[in-house]
């Protein structure tokens, strides 16, 4: 997920940088999607996710 929001959302992008083919990535965005309850194509769920990341690297969860 931190490499998702470090490539701005850029899926095709975060493809290239984790050697994954796009539609294996895209499967794996949308299950994640699924599980979280959020779109991550939307600017402030993305947003509310890296808050969310930061805080628990911050704690030491």
């Amino acid at each position: 997920m931190t490499q998702f929001l470090a490539c701005g959302g850029n899926k095709s992008l975060l493809a290239q940088r984790i050697h994954l083919s796009r539609p294996a990535l895209y499967g794996r965005l949308a299950r994640l999607e699924r599980r979280l309850g959020v779109s991550l194509d939307d600017p402030e769920s993305r947003t509310s996710l890296h808050v969310a990341l930061l805080i628990t690297e911050v704690e030491g969860c």
